[in-house]
């Protein structure tokens, strides 16, 4: 999945920039910090 940030995260990318990340990480450990606005696999 790709998830859109909208915090710096450590090792993983700044405020804005788009990453591809595996659906599990993305829902359970961005999702529960709210790190991110837009979870999509198309985006």
């Amino acid at each position: 999945m790709k998830v859109l940030l909208i915090k710096d995260v450590y090792k993983l990318g700044r405020a804005g920039d788009i990453k591809k990340v595996a659906d599990g990480y993305g829902r359970n450990f961005l999702c529960r910090k709210v790190l991110q606005c837009l979870l999509q696999k198309g985006l």
